[in-house]
């Protein structure tokens, strides 16, 4: 049987099994209000993916053809976040072969 993660932590909740919050969206304004109610990282537009890795590290993937790095940190820096630290990193053959594919 194959579920998706969500049910999977409902399942278990169901029978007092300590989980991660999380929630489901299949809409931009759902993933905002899911975010919202976590307290997570509001989603932009420019934003292909933003995630929280950790308390105090957010990764987010953008569009390059879209918005550019410095737009992004701004965007972050509007809701709230102070930015200490900047990592980058450009797609390898293997993010190329999964985007085309589909293979993921």
């Amino acid at each position: 049987m194959n579920i998706h993660e969500y049910q999977a932590k409902q399942l278990l909740a169901k029978y007092g099994v300590a989980i991660v919050r999380g929630g489901v969206a299949y809409t931009a304004p759902e993933a905002e209000n899911v975010a919202k109610d976590l307290g997570g990282p509001i989603m932009e537009p420019a934003f292909t993916k933003a995630e929280v890795i950790e308390p105090r590290r957010l990764e987010i993937t953008y569009d390059r053809d879209r918005t550019s790095a410095g737009q992004v940190l701004a965007l972050v820096q509007s809701h709230g976040y102070a930015i200490e630290d900047v990592t980058t990193r450009e797609a390898d053959l293997e993010d190329v072969f999964v985007q085309l594919t589909g293979a993921g």
